[in-house]
């Protein structure tokens, strides 16, 4: 009884969460059309009718190559390298203190690094140029280049990460959760305040209460759909992706499906200890994967490990698992 009960207020749970994530989709793009787009014609906000994507031309991407390169990122590159004295005072407090780095990384990593690689995916800003990754997927596969499908995009990057996060230690998987979350919306609060010149604090926490729900929502379908197989995922790329939009390419959802898919299977392969410690970076969407071969599998423990850059330094202690490549 007692379990049916936790399956039934699951269920309930779900559903409201479903149903929020709706009404706040309609209020966010109805904010969008007065606010974000300005004088755009009302059919710029929604999912258009695209030339169809022909599978066999969808470029082939080399995942090896990849993997490779994720265990070659230098955590420098983000702004996190002390200078010799403060590194040394740093080292020093570390030892004294028996300070949880696994822990204190989860700022630098989870609220810059993969903060920045969700936001990166499909991000614009009005009368700039934008990247060739988010002019795929505005351009060419017909979603509307607005901020709530922005926000869509960051949302199914933002899930992915999650379910990594999950398999991790529980006190670790809430840190790095808490981080990667409260650097995107420290992120929105900077767009809506200093860009869209949102400039009253009720109305900024209103819309980022909007976001948030949405948030949740689109990581409860997700989850659902991950454990329902393909055609549940599928489902859930084009309801939150496309809006169950008629003019969806099929085509180009199953594409979607199959990216999700393979950013799971690289997820999956990557120990706690490099993951936590930022040596991750989302495959490109636009190329289509195909699993490691058994061959290819059993050499690549050993090639990753002349490849990984490990410091000798106290900071990069780790009380994280290695298992995986």
């Amino acid at each position: 009884m007692l379990r049916t009960s936790r399956i039934w207020q699951a269920a309930r749970f779900y559903s409201s969460a479903a149903e929020t994530a709706a009404k706040t989709a309609t209020k966010i793009k109805r904010h969008e059309k007065h606010t974000v787009v300005d004088t755009k014609e009302e059919e710029n906000l929604v999912p258009r009718a695209v030339a169809p994507l022909d599978a066999s031309k969808i470029p082939q991407g080399n995942m090896l190559a990849h993997i490779l390169q994720q265990y070659k990122m230098d955590l420098g590159e983000h702004d996190v390298q002390l200078s010799g004295w403060k590194k040394y005072v740093g080292e020093r407090l570390i030892k004294t203190f028996n300070l949880d780095m696994d822990r204190i990384r989860s700022g630098p990593v989870a609220a810059v690094l993969y903060r920045d690689q969700c936001k990166m995916q499909a991000y614009f800003e009005k009368g700039k140029p934008i990247s060739p990754l988010a002019d795929w997927y505005y351009n060419r596969l017909g979603m509307p280049q607005t901020y709530f499908q922005w926000f869509q995009i960051t949302s199914l990057h933002i899930w992915m990460l999650y379910v990594r996060m999950r398999r991790m230690p529980r006190k670790y998987c809430r840190e790095y959760q808490t981080k990667l979350v409260n650097g995107i919306f420290e992120d929105i609060d900077y767009t809506l305040r200093e860009v869209i010149r949102v400039n009253s604090d009720r109305t900024a926490n209103n819309h980022k209460k909007q976001f948030s729900e949405q948030l949740r929502g689109s990581v409860f379908s997700y989850d659902e759909a991950m454990l329902g197989g393909d055609t549940v995922l599928a489902g859930a790329i084009w309801r939150n992706l496309f809006e169950q939009s008629d003019v969806a390419d099929p085509t180009i959802i199953e594409h979607i499906v199959q990216y999700v898919r393979a950013q799971l299977y690289v997820l999956d392969m990557i120990s706690d200890r490099d993951f936590a410690a930022g040596r991750f970076q989302f495959l490109d969407p636009r190329y289509r994967y195909e699993p490691l071969s058994a061959a290819q599998y059993a050499a690549l423990d050993e090639m990753i490990e002349s490849a990984r850059r490990e410091s000798k330094n106290l900071a990069a202690r780790s009380q994280l698992s290695r298992e995986g490549l």
